[in-house]
């Protein structure tokens, strides 16, 4: 339970550490029919992305390795990128590892959640450092950034699952919001208890298919004054 907390206190202080994005609700010049235009000093296309993670890769190859996974089914095809980072991948027997998947860029409109995956990974490759800053710094960043939920399974699916490890998911979120988010965050199933079945089925998928114990879903920003039009604002900063 400590590593799994660890891991989301974690993602917490990485989204902190995004300090070239700031949280804005207008702009003065935009008129409520115009689109916001993506800001490409601070995002990147869906290819310059994946160059820059396979060059992290290529420079890294003692910590990190790539592959590209494809399928197909009914004329629906899809590929992902998926990176794995290991402290030393020399060593042979991986049964013991503790093993943790982020799944990142799941709707193409939140561009913020794969500028994410970039900085993880650039931490964990020591590229990139976590800013060192005391509790109450992190604090008041975590206070400008809107973080509204933490869901559990399911996502796609107006139930919540029963059982020990579903109680269990829950008591690590609550306690994740009691610490972290000072109780500001909506938590429990996206489906089940909060209704918003949007976030798609790669969570339940885990959860349900893969087994994974432990499988959550974090909404890291959302927009709320924002147009329904206006996709880019709703899910990103923007300067």
């Amino acid at each position: 339970m400590d590593v799994r907390f660890s891991l989301c206190c974690l993602l917490l202080s990485i989204l902190a550490s995004l300090r070239c994005f700031s949280v804005v609700y207008g702009d003065a010049n935009l008129t409520k029919s115009s689109p916001t235009p993506i800001n490409r000093d601070l995002y990147h296309s869906s290819s310059d992305l994946i160059e820059e993670i396979k060059s992290l890769v290529h420079r890294h190859p003692d910590k990190l390795m790539i592959e590209t996974m494809k399928t197909a089914n009914k004329g629906y095809e899809a590929e992902i990128t998926v990176v794995t980072y290991c402290r030393s991948r020399k060593e042979s027997d991986d049964r013991s590892k503790f093993r943790i998947l982020l799944s990142f860029g799941q709707h193409g409109r939140e561009l913020i959640t794969t500028e994410l995956a970039l900085r993880i990974l650039s931490i964990l490759s020591e590229e990139q450092f976590l800013p060192k800053m005391n509790r109450a710094t992190l604090d008041s960043i975590l206070d400008k950034v809107i973080i509204k939920a933490l869901f559990m399974p399911y996502d796609h699916k107006n139930v919540t699952p029963e059982g020990l490890t579903a109680h269990r998911v829950k008591l690590l979120l609550e306690e994740l919001n009691k610490v972290h988010c000072h109780k500001r965050c909506m938590i429990g199933s996206g489906g089940g208890s909060v209704g918003y079945l949007a976030h798609g089925t790669a969570t339940d998928y885990m959860y349900d298919i893969v087994k994974v114990p432990m499988a959550f879903t974090f909404e890291i920003y959302g927009d709320g004054t924002a147009s329904p039009k206006d996709c880019f604002k709703m899910f990103n900063p923007f300067s």
